[in-house]
C-alpha cells in the first residue's frame, strides 16, 4: 500500500543530480556498503557506457505506486558504432531497474536481476547518462540522435515521443549527456555535440543551435553546465568544453601539435536579436597552458565537463569551473563578455585533469586525474582556493566522482594498466594534517574500499571488477549506483543496519524511542543521531523496501528489534553511547508500551 502519512515524503522529481542540479543532495553510505543487485549490460570490457539516472515513476495499474527506478542505457555492441543496424538488439536498450528487487528472496551472488522495463532505442547504442524529465519522459543522446521516450509504465513504448538526428563526434563519451534548465520559466534541453550546442524544447523542437567560432572541428561532446549571469541571475549562461583540432598540415607531416582545449559560453535564451534570429555565442577562451607531455596528442573523450560552483564565497559563487591539462582547475567569470579566469587552483603539474568536478554546497570540489595521478579536494579560502588534500589511487578517468551532502567523495577506479586488483569503489571523507605525507593534508577514507566480486551467477562466470569511467550516482537512500564496462550494480548500506535507530550497532529495546523520534520528528532525530556520522535515515528506516520511511515500516522494524543483535553486530546491548535512553537495563515494559501506542496511532492497514 502506498502512503506517506508521516516520516519521509517523496523526493522531488526528477532527482536533482540528473535534473536541474549536477550535485548529489543526499547522504551516501556511512559504512562500507554491500552489493544489493547487479545486471549485465554487454560483454565486459567492450565499451564505456554512461552513468545511471534516478527518478520517481508512477507504475500505473494495478498498484498505482510511485517508485524509484534506476535508468541506464546500454552501448552499441555491433561492428560499427555509428550504424544502428549493426547493433545487437540488447545492446541499444534503455533499461529501468527498481531500486530494490521485487523478489524478496533475491540474493545477488545467485545471479543478475532483470530490468523491470526495457525500451529498445532506434538510433544506436547509448553511451551517455539519461535525462529524466518532470513528467517521467526520458531523454537520451545516442550515437545518432537525441531521443525522448515516454515512461514505460504500464507498458514500454515501441516508438519515441520525438527524435532529432544528431551525429555525435567520434569522441562522444560518458560525459556527453543532455542537460535540463529553466529558461524564462520554461524547461529547455541543452546538448553539446560535435562542437555545436543545441537548445531543444521538451516537445522536441530545436529552438536554436550555435557552433564554436573557432576554426576546426570539435572532437568531444561534453555535458553542458548552466549557471546564472553575474548581475542578473534571471538570465542563464551555458558552458561547454572541448577540443579544437586544426586541419592536418601538408605531407610530410611533422609530429602533430596538441589540440587546444577550449571553453565556450552561450546565452541560454539564445540572445534574441531585434531583427529576428539568435546570437547565442557569448565568448570563448583557451583553457590549457600547453602542458602536454612530449607534445602528445590528447585522446578524444579525455576532457571533463565544466560545472557551476555554489559557494558562500561571493567571489566564486556562480562561477564555471573546468579542469585543464596543466594540472590546474580554473574558475571563469560568469559574465556575458568574460574570458579572464576568476581563480586558479594548481593541483599537480604532472597530470591531466580529465574529470568533471564533483561539487556541493559546502564549497568543496573534488577532481581526479589521468594515469595514476592524484585525487584532489579543493576548498574555498577567501578569493583563493587551496589544494587541501591529495591521494593517488590510480585511474584514467572520463567521468565524475560523486560528492554527497555529508562531504564524502565516492568514485570508481578506471586504472587500465597493471593488475586489476585496483578496480574498486573508493570513499573519502574529511581531511587531516599530515606533515609526513606528500602534502600538508591527507584525505581520510570514509570506509575501506569496496572490492567488486569476481565470481557471480550460476556459472560463476560474471566478474564485476571492470573499469569505471562513468559518473557514480547516489540514490535517495544513499545507495551508490555504479555503471562500468559491462555491468550496472547497486551498493547499499548493509541490511543489518536497518532498524538501528540509535546507531549503537544493535537491534533491541533501545531503538524504540529513536524510532518514534524519527517517525514524528525526522529533523530532531537527525540532530541527535544522524548528523554525527552523516547517516541516511531512509537507508536504516525503509524496512519494507517500498522506497519510503513511514508508518508502513513500523511492524517490520518492531520485528527486527525483537530479533535482537545479529552476529555481525557487537553483542551486549545496553545503553547507546549516543543517547540517554528512557529504557533501563533489560526492562522491556517501556518498549511494549510504546509499541502498543504506535499501533493505536496506526491501526491495522495503516502500518
Amino acid at each position: 500500500m502506498a502512503s506517506t502519512a508521516i516520516g519521509q515524503t517523496p523526493y522531488p522529481h526528477p532527482w536533482p543530480m540528473f535534473g536541474f542540479d549536477e550535485r548529489n543532495t543526499c547522504r551516501g553510505p556511512h559504512v562500507q556498503p554491500e552489493l544489493r543487485w547487479w545486471d549485465r549490460l554487454e560483454a565486459p570490457g567492450t565499451h564505456h557506457p554512461g552513468g545511471a539516472a534516478i527518478g520517481w515513476f508512477n507504475e500505473g495499474p494495478p498498484t498505482g505506486n510511485t517508485t524509484r527506478y534506476i535508468v541506464v542505457g546500454t552501448p552499441c555492441n555491433g561492428h560499427s558504432e555509428t550504424d544502428p543496424i549493426s547493433c545487437e538488439p540488447h545492446a541499444r536498450e534503455l533499461r529501468f531497474y527498481r531500486f530494490h528487487p521485487q523478489d524478496p528472496n533475491y540474493a545477488p551472488f545467485d545471479g543478475p536481476v532483470s530490468p523491470s522495463r526495457t525500451i529498445v532505442t532506434q538510433s544506436g547504442g547509448i553511451r551517455t547518462t539519461p535525462l529524466i524529465l518532470a513528467d517521467g519522459r526520458v531523454v537520451i543522446l545516442t550515437e545518432n540522435a537525441l531521443e525522448c521516450w515516454d515512461p514505460p509504465f504500464p507498458a514500454a513504448p515501441t516508438t519515441p515521443n520525438w527524435s532529432i538526428p544528431l551525429v555525435t563526434a567520434q569522441g562522444s563519451n560518458t560525459s556527453a549527456s543532455p542537460k535540463l534548465a529553466e529558461v524564462d520559466g520554461v524547461p529547455r534541453i541543452f546538448v553539446w555535440a560535435s562542437g555545436s550546442l543545441y537548445c531543444v524544447s521538451t516537445s522536441g523542437v530545436v529552438l536554436w543551435s550555435a557552433s564554436s567560432a573557432v576554426t576546426g572541428v570539435n572532437q568531444d561532446a561534453q555535458t553542458p553546465a548552466i549557471g546564472p549571469l553575474a548581475g542578473d541571475p534571471t538570465r542563464l549562461l551555458v558552458y561547454c568544453a572541448g577540443f579544437n583540432f586544426p586541419p592536418p598540415p601538408p605531407p610530410p607531416p611533422p609530429p602533430p601539435p596538441p589540440p587546444p582545449e577550449r571553453f565556450h559560453v552561450f546565452h541560454a535564451d539564445g540572445n534574441p536579436q531585434p531583427g529576428g534570429g539568435f546570437a547565442p555565442l557569448a565568448w570563448e577562451s583557451r583553457i590549457d597552458r600547453f602542458f602536454h607531455l612530449g607534445g602528445e596528442r590528447k585522446k578524444e573523450g579525455t576532457l571533463g565537463s565544466p560545472a557551476v560552483h555554489r559557494s558562500t564565497n561571493p567571489a566564486l559563487d556562480g562561477k564555471p569551473l573546468v579542469g585543464s591539462d596543466d594540472g590546474a582547475v580554473y574558475a571563469f567569470q560568469n559574465t556575458a563578455t568574460g574570458g579572464a579566469a576568476a581563480d586558479r587552483w594548481q593541483l599537480d603539474r604532472q597530470v591531466f585533469i580529465s574529470s568533471t568536478p564533483a561539487l556541493n554546497d559546502l564549497g568543496m570540489m573534488f577532481y581526479w586525474t589521468e594515469s595514476g595521478g592524484p585525487v584532489g579536494r579543493l576548498t574555498d579560502s577567501g578569493s583563493v582556493g587551496q589544494v587541501s588534500a591529495v591521494c593517488r589511487p590510480g585511474g584514467w578517468v572520463w567521468g565524475a566522482g560523486a560528492l554527497d551532502s555529508g562531504g564524502r567523495f565516492f568514485f570508481g577506479d578506471a586504472w587500465d594498466q597493471g593488475p586489476r586488483l585496483n578496480l574498486a569503489i573508493f570513499a573519502f571523507s574529511q581531511t587531516v594534517l599530515d606533515p609526513n605525507g606528500p602534502s600538508n593534508f591527507q584525505l581520510l577514507k570514509a570506509w575501506s574500499q569496496w572490492q567488486p566480486p569476481t565470481q557471480l551467477g550460476p556459472l560463476l562466470a560474471d566478474d564485476l571488477r571492470q573499469h569505471v569511467r562513468a559518473p557514480l550516482a547516489i540514490d535517495a537512500d544513499g545507495s551508490l549506483i555504479v555503471v562500468n564496462q559491462g555491468y550496472v550494480y547497486s551498493l547499499r548500506v548493509p541490511a543489518r543496519f536497518v532498524g538501528d535507530f540509535n546507531l549503537d550497532s544493535c537491534h533491541n529495546n533501545f531503538d524504540i524511542d529513536p524510532l518514534v523520534l524519527a517517525l514524528f520528528d525526522p529533523a530532531g532525530w537527525d540532530q541527535q543521531f544522524g548528523v554525527t556520522d552523516q547517516v541516511n535515515l531512509l537507508a536504516i528506516g525503509d524496512c519494507n523496501n517500498d522506497g519510503f520511511f513511514n508508518n508502513f515500516d513500523i511492524d517490520c522494524l518492531i520485528d527486527l528489534m525483537l530479533l535482537g543483535c545479529p552476529e555481525s553486530f557487537h553483542s551486549g546491548g545496553g545503553e547507546s553511547s549516543f543517547m540517554e535512553s528512557s529504557v533501563a537495563g533489560d526492562d522491556w515494559e517501556h518498549f511494549f508500551a510504546v509499541v502498543d501506542w504506535l499501533r493505536d496511532q496506526f491501526p491495522e492497514g495503516t502500518r
